[in-house]
């Protein structure tokens, strides 16, 4: 039994290896211990914590269309004037 768990999860964790030092992930030893130990659940939180690394949540506007400024870009052009602050009442 532990010969068929190598032979499956010793090359899948040495992709792992391969896969996080070419991301420059860090700790790829530490990534591809944890895949042969854990196996497929290892596996699953490897690529969520890739998917992490490179993809910023902040950069994401549930908002804005793609190609459209962000929703609070409008709101910091200083052209505007924001309404209700006309003090000038010699009229």
């Amino acid at each position: 039994m532990a010969v068929l768990y190598t032979i499956l999860f010793g090359p899948l964790a040495a992709l792992v290896y391969w896969d996080s030092k070419r991301s420059g992930i860090h700790g790829p030893a530490k990534w591809a211990g944890f895949v042969f130990l854990t196996g497929l659940l290892g596996l699953v939180l490897y690529i969520s914590d890739k998917d992490d690394e490179f993809h910023d949540p902040d950069d994401a506007d549930p908002f804005s269309l793609p190609g459209t400024p962000p929703a609070g870009a409008a709101d910091s052009d200083d052209s505007t004037e924001a309404v209700g602050t006309d003090t000038d009442h010699s009229s």
